[in-house]
């Protein structure tokens, strides 16, 4: 009797499905893939950092593939069911019924290809947009440094100057927090300066070189895979000429307080290479003076960015172009602005970890 009833514990649990996540699926890697480009397309971010995905398929293929860098089109790669489940839960992929994992996009080609066994390609009954990556509520430090060109014109009546044309040169700080898969949130703070020595463009308040500093606090939220949309509040300092004579005006900075509003798309993106643009605009608030009243304005920009993806950190360069109208109770005041940045992305925190058996 003990032996019949160990038989059929045993018939019970061979006939039992395989929970999903201890699976191993695979991919056939196709011509010009990097693996950290399966993994973007794939929706399964964070790449890098402790415990990334690129780190887990490491680890899984290890016998099979020594250097995850050097992959050849045709092989097999293996993923943990967890990440195999997630990037479909996602939408980016479907999983066949021999464990292979297929691209949505690559779905219909598939099918048209496999019309005398259509039995063997799996169509999904829902196409799902992921709109971000896979953030596991990480943090990240950006600091960049800046240089650019800063222009300023005055009128006043029928007077008008050019208050400043000087190189500029600065630095920004900035932490993100990533919330959700939709949500970041960042605060931001940098200083720049501009010299006026040997100018004789007026004198300075504080001496031959001005310096200004900005603090903002802001939300971005992912509309789409490639879009988003950022809301930033805070305060930053202008230069503005307070006398009544502009031709020899006495140039102070004064701080201002804004709103700025921006969208951001991802425009191409090759390997780890990843170029997006931007537009957007900010309402600045007024502040009143002693001396003089400053009203309020708006400004409005545009700018490119290039990021680099590295193993654990990624560096970027930007360029901007801006143009601010802000008056005083004294003149009509307008401010163009080159700024170019070239700087680093140093994320850090925890990070969701998947578990996988070996193939």
């Amino acid at each position: 009797m003990e032996r019949q009833c160990l038989f059929v514990l045993i018939s019970l649990s061979l006939a039992m499905p395989v929970q999903a996540s201890d699976e191993t699926y695979y991919y056939i890697i196709k011509k010009n893939e990097y693996v950290s480009s399966i993994l973007y397309r794939a929706h399964l971010k964070s790449i890098y950092g402790k415990i990334g995905t690129l780190d887990l398929l490491k680890k899984l293929n290890v016998k099979r593939i020594p250097d995850i860098n050097k992959i050849i089109p045709g092989e097999k790669i293996f993923f943990p069911g967890s990440l195999a489940l997630k990037a479909k839960e996602r939408g980016a992929v479907d999983l066949t019924a021999q464990n292979e994992i297929v691209f949505i996009d690559e779905v219909i080609p598939r099918i048209l290809a496999s019309e005398s066994n259509p039995a063997q390609v799996a169509v999904p009954n829902k196409i799902n947009f992921i709109k971000s990556e896979d953030t596991s509520a990480q943090s990240a430090i950006n600091f960049s440094i800046e240089s650019g060109y800063s222009r300023i014109d005055s009128n006043q009546g029928s007077g008008s100057a050019t208050l400043l044309s000087k190189p500029i040169t600065g630095f920004h700080l900035e932490w993100s927090q990533y919330w959700s898969d939709d949500w970041q949130s960042f605060i931001g703070w940098g200083r720049s300066s501009v010299s006026f020595t040997n100018t004789s463009q007026g004198t300075v308040v504080g001496g031959e070189k001005q310096t200004t500093s900005h603090l903002g606090l802001g939300l971005i939220y992912q509309l789409s895979s490639k879009l988003n949309t950022t809301v930033e509040v805070g305060t930053k300092e202008e230069i503005f000429a307070p006398s009544y004579s502009t031709g020899t005006a006495t140039l102070e900075a004064k701080p201002v307080s804004f709103f700025k509003l921006s969208f951001s798309r991802n425009l191409v993106e090759v390997r780890q290479l990843r170029l997006s643009g931007s537009l957007g605009g900010s309402y600045l608030f007024g502040l009143s003076n002693s001396d003089y009243d400053i009203k309020s304005g708006y400004e409005y920009f545009g700018g490119l960015r290039v990021t680099h993806q590295l193993k654990s950190i990624s560096i970027f360069a930007s360029g901007e172009y801006i143009v601010t109208f802000q008056d005083t109770s004294l003149s009509t005041q307008s401010l163009k602005d080159i700024r170019t940045q070239i700087g680093v992305s140093i994320p850090f925190g925890a990070v969701e970890e998947t578990k996988g058996n070996s193939p």
